[in-house]
């Protein structure tokens, strides 16, 4: 050919066609490599990887290095690389070879360049054929480059969390361009920036299936300050969402409610840190009091003491106060509330039970007993009836042979006359339960059956 054609010699294709003859020209697709024909630039990744075979270009030690991919047969694995190049006015920084410790790479064969197509899904992350991710998109960021628990600062720095390849999790900071778009993501490992490359291209089908298990429905979806559902679930994934809401108790879903804290109320902490029985309280704390249902902090989380096991019923108790560790309550429910979580044992103290979503049956249940062994002073706390004339006493029934407890006798008054009407067992209103009201309505009604 170089026979025939004149040919320039700054022209690399032309000058190595130049040599062949002309029935042998299909030799040639075997010694002639894409950048022969083309010029690539070092911020070219998709043309870069079917030319040369490289990936994640990159500066190091003030060189530009990438990582290189052997084709099928060719001796050697995976090998860092480094780039020579020349500058150009238009496409910046030109490769014109690429070396590593023991030779250098020529680049891809046109005649292998079907190959480097086919192998381009397993080789190539998305950044390198020009698809944008937004910087602060957690699906994006998950999907593009594994990141999860994105999070940007008041001064728009954005970092994440990263599983490395020897499964630690590390912080990552990534750089955005003026589009917002993730440029560079990097962690810190014993003074040196370790680039993450991202997920390649056959690997993201992998990657959309992780959603579920990967990250969080807080990173998922945008979740309001009032959302109360969602904010209990703001840390599960998809695949532990039910087992997450199997664990969510009324007292988390209604705690402003139940306890009576925030908006127009006069408390609006949350959460007091639990002194002894007998120390003094302060801004913040409250007396430890058997009732109440307690916490500890376990990575930053609220969690019911003796609840890591199935049995549910012993959630949140603590019958005696132990200095030797930190408790947390929100202390007394009030109201209503009162009346349907409390409940009492065996006729002893009532306590508070931790009631969860999956068993608010078992609640409503509890809660029937309770309203029927409340006293009408419990009503009266809970503001379902109003507190005057409590203290009254009213007539249960004839006092019987042995019984002195609450004995009281009552009088009627005919004219100016006093009439005894016998001693009966009495109790003070606020003291009684619905029923023993009822059953001091009776004995009044039949005291003033013979009067009538």
């Amino acid at each position: 050919i170089g026979d025939i054609l004149d040919i320039d010699p700054d022209d690399r294709l032309m000058t190595k066609l130049a040599r062949y003859r002309l029935g042998e020209i299909s030799n040639a697709l075997d010694d002639i490599w894409i950048s022969d024909a083309i010029d690539i630039a070092a911020d070219e990744d998709l043309m870069l990887y079917i030319a040369f075979g490289i990936t994640d270009v990159r500066e190091q030690d003030g060189s530009l290095v990438a990582t290189y991919h052997p084709l099928e047969g060719e001796e050697g694995g995976e090998r860092t690389v480094t780039l020579d190049t020349r500058s150009d006015a238009e496409k910046g920084e030109i490769v014109v070879g690429i070396k590593y410790e023991d030779g250098e790479i020529d680049g891809t064969p046109i005649s292998d360049v079907g190959e480097r197509v086919e192998r381009l899904t397993d080789d190539l992350t998305l950044s390198a054929v020009n698809i944008s991710v937004e910087a602060d998109s957690s699906i994006m960021m998950y999907i593009a480059y594994g990141v999860t628990n994105i999070s940007k600062d008041d001064a728009g720095d954005i970092t994440g969390l990263y599983t490395t390849a020897e499964g630690d999790v590390v912080e990552v900071t990534v750089e955005a361009d003026a589009e917002g778009n993730a440029e560079r993501v990097y962690y810190v490992q014993d003074g040196t920036e370790v680039e993450v490359s991202g997920t390649k291209i056959g690997n993201i089908g992998d990657r959309v299936d992780g959603l579920t298990s990967g990250l969080t429905i807080g990173e998922i979806v945008t979740i309001g300050t009032d959302d109360k559902i969602l904010s209990l679930v703001a840390d599960s994934t998809i695949d532990n969402l039910s087992e997450t809401i199997s664990q969510i108790s009324v007292q988390d879903m209604y705690a402003d409610e139940i306890y009576g804290f925030g908006g127009e109320n006069e408390r609006q902490n949350e959460w007091f840190k639990v002194v002894g029985p007998n120390e003094t309280e302060s801004e913040g704390t409250i007396n430890f009091d058997s009732a109440y249902l307690y916490y500890t902090l376990q990575d930053g989380k609220y969690v019911l003491v003796n609840s890591g096991d199935d049995d549910k019923t012993n959630d949140g108790r603590l019958d005696e106060f132990d200095s030797a560790y930190t408790y947390y309550t929100r202390g007394k429910a009030k109201g209503i509330w009162y009346l349907l979580l409390y409940s009492a044992e065996d006729g002893g103290e009532k306590k508070e039970i931790a009631y969860t979503v999956n068993n608010m049956g078992d609640m409503m249940s509890a809660a029937v007993t309770n309203l029927k062994n409340s006293t009408l002073n419990d009503f009266a706390d809970a503001k379902v009836i109003e507190s005057n004339n409590l203290n009254s006493y009213v007539p249960l029934k004839k006092v019987e042979e042995g019984e002195t407890e609450g004995v009281i006798e009552l009088f009627i008054s005919v004219g100016n006359t006093k009439v005894s009407l016998g001693k009966f067992v009495c109790k003070q209103i606020k003291d009684c339960t619905i029923d023993e009201m009822l059953t001091a309505v009776n004995t009044l009604l039949g005291l003033l059956e013979p009067i009538a």
